[in-house]
């Protein structure tokens, strides 16, 4: 199937409606301009879901370093 993106489902993409997409979380510190975790989910994922789970990774993070 041409144009099939694993992961991929239809959610809120207000430039192509109706189109898959992902739904993406990233977490950075602007002090270091670094990259500390992220996640890359489903077009259909609500926003929230995960939050806790990657601020408690952040956090982990930040206090190791």
């Amino acid at each position: 199937m041409a144009g099939h993106r694993e992961g991929a489902a239809r959610g809120y993409n207000s430039k192509k409606p109706g189109n898959v997409c992902y739904n993406i979380q990233f977490a950075f510190c602007s002090e270091l301009k670094a990259y500390i975790t992220g996640l890359v989910r489903s077009g259909n994922t609500y926003a929230a879901n995960s939050a806790a789970e990657m601020i408690k990774e952040t956090v982990a993070h930040i206090t190791c370093a």
